[in-house]
């Protein structure tokens, strides 16, 4: 049995959105002085790799202490798509998902060390759409964010939350190759949270 992490490393230098740029980790007690050490961590709730529930974008969503964590665990696949593919629709799908849990790698994977970008891959409506169709539970991309930049009305992420997906940004499979796996990933259970940082890995048997 071979386990790969596919979280992002959570440091003072980890890629976040621009509006979760408030990452901060310090020492709070130094072991020459106190004897033992502790930090203070100030962190947003969309950091590295997270997962979103409802909360985040339906008026009446459920928390992320209240998502189906039976979503979070079992067979899984990765799916790589063409780094030529900005928005992954329902055309670059159609015969591929045959899993419960899909995970996209993408030209993102390249991009994880580097600064924000909004030219990033993204999920499409008609590929959500198509997730819907193929009762997909749980969809994960390489990037911090799943669909595209200023998307009126977010409709990626509201198809997907709205049919209880659970989405999981933030991956890092640039040494994964496509495939299925065994996928375990639980995020911190934060009371009614709209999102919350989580570890991830995959199994391979």
């Amino acid at each position: 049995m071979k386990i790969i992490d596919i979280s992002l490393p959570v440091s003072n230098e980890t890629l976040v959105h621009p509006s979760e740029d408030f990452l901060k980790i310090e020492p709070n007690r130094r072991f020459k002085k106190d004897g033992v050490r502790t930090s203070k961590i100030a962190i947003g709730s969309h950091t590295g790799t997270h997962i979103d529930a409802p909360r985040h974008f339906l008026e009446k969503g459920v928390g992320i202490d209240k998502i189906d964590l039976e979503k979070c665990m079992g067979p899984a696949q990765v799916v790589e798509i063409p780094k030529n593919v900005g928005i992954i629709e329902k055309e670059q799908l159609k015969g591929k998902i045959n899993t419960p849990r899909v995970l996209f790698k993408t030209k993102n994977s390249a991009s994880l060390n580097k600064p924000y970008t909004k030219d990033f891959a993204s999920l499409g409506v008609s590929g959500a759409e198509y997730l819907i169709e193929k009762k997909v539970v749980l969809v994960g991309i390489d990037y911090v964010g799943i669909e595209a930049s200023g998307s009126p009305g977010h409709p990626v992420h509201t198809k997907l939350l709205g049919n209880k997906v659970v989405i999981v940004e933030g991956l890092n499979l640039s040494k994964v190759s496509e495939g299925k796996y065994e996928l375990r990933i639980l995020p911190i259970s934060f009371t009614n949270l709209e999102a919350a940082p989580a570890r991830a890995v995959l199994i391979q048997k």
